[in-house]
């Protein structure tokens, strides 16, 4: 792999960051490449929108052939593309997975000086969906499991007959398991918070990279929950305004179809042209609406990745020993930091750095005669 080098790039400090040193480092690294960070990003959600919209109509052109006006005939169609929609939302997933973790090796070669091209990312990231393919499983798992447990009650409720006392106590259930539920996803959520850069920085694999994320944030984990909630929060937002955007054009769309066909209806009609131009107006609104929240997403991800990643190896460097083993299969290994002079004590101003005593004066020797 040939990458450029070159020193205009991103530099962490090297000591223990803080805050607003994690914050101030992502940002610079984000800069430094914030091209190549968008078109990763952009690629991801491309492919995955061709290949829904080949669906939808791949879906119409055959439930649009079948024979059956009764609806009788629809049902093997609909099993066909139903599978064939799940396995198109699981690709689009691993292609979103595997764009993350080229964000994120993006931003390791950025701060180490380097300037990779896109074909020298998707090759760095070469196996990651073989490391991270069992997590993946466990999650889906995890949702699944979620779904079941939380349908359980009602299940038991609608059993008993219509009875009031039953259905209430299963209500309650329910509400009480949907709490806990979350609560684990949003306490496995921080400790496992890692578990990108782990598996594509320093390529573990499977339970080992998990574990790897288990113990870089144990006695960390109110730090690290409370740093990816800042992190996220500005990127947030800017989706939200992004999504209301979006929804005020299509609501706006909306009323303003539905009042101009209300009007015509004890009219002539609209004509050829009239229809046309609110048949494109629709269009273009609905097209806003789906595409403005897709748009913000690829231009402020780039930051979480910048964020995420320098805040782990930051956590990954404050944990390191000169003796750990290298990990597997060629990933980054995470340095410790230097010596760190020790904090000054509050109250207490810093000592004086420390200087050698002077020579003892020597008299100047008389002039040479």
């Amino acid at each position: 792999m040939s990458v450029q080098q070159s020193g205009m790039v991103a530099a962490a400090p090297e000591r223990p960051l803080g805050l607003g040193e994690v914050m101030s480092t992502a940002w610079q690294a984000m800069r430094a490449r914030y091209g190549l960070h968008v078109l990763v990003s952009a690629l991801a959600l491309l492919i995955g929108a061709v290949a829904l919209l080949l669906w939808v109509g791949v879906a119409v052109l055959l439930l649009s052939r079948v024979a059956a006006p009764t609806g009788d005939g629809y049902a093997g169609p609909l099993v066909v593309l139903g599978a064939v929609l799940l396995l198109l939302v699981a690709v689009v997933a691993l292609l979103a997975m595997r764009a993350e973790a080229m964000r994120v090796v993006l931003v390791r070669h950025t701060l180490d000086g380097r300037r990779p091209r896109l074909g020298d990312l998707w090759r760095d990231t070469r196996g990651y969906w073989g490391r991270v393919l069992p997590y993946f499983l466990l999650l889906l798992a995890g949702g699944l499991l979620g779904v079941v447990v939380l349908a359980v009650p009602l299940a038991v409720a609608a059993a008993g007959d219509g009875d009031r006392v039953a259905f209430g106590v299963a209500i309650g259930a329910t509400m009480l398991l949907y709490v806990a539920y979350y609560v684990g996803v949003f306490w496995l959520t921080g400790r496992l918070y890692p578990f990108t850069v782990v598996t594509a920085l320093e390529r573990h694999g499977g339970m080992a990279a998990v574990g790897r994320a288990w113990g870089l944030t144990r006695g960390h984990f109110w730090r690290t929950l409370g740093y990816a909630i800042v992190g996220a929060v500005g990127p947030a937002m800017v989706i939200w305004i992004a999504c209301v955007i979006a929804y005020v054009v299509s609501l706006a769309s909306t009323y303003t179809s539905l009042f101009v066909t209300l009007s015509n209806l004890d009219g002539p009609g609209l004509d050829e042209q009239s229809l046309a131009r609110l048949l494109a107006v629709t269009v273009a609104s609905s097209l806003i609406g789906y595409l403005l929240p897709g748009v913000a997403t690829v231009l402020v991800q780039p930051f979480v990745s910048c964020f995420s990643t320098v805040y782990v190896t930051d956590l990954a460097r404050r944990q390191a020993t000169p003796h750990d083993p290298p990990p597997p299969y060629g990933g980054w290994l995470a340095r410790p930091y230097p010596p760190q002079p020790p904090a000054p004590r509050w109250g207490v101003p810093p000592a004086a750095p420390y200087r050698p005593p002077a020579p003892p004066y020597r008299p100047p020797a008389p002039p040479y005669r």
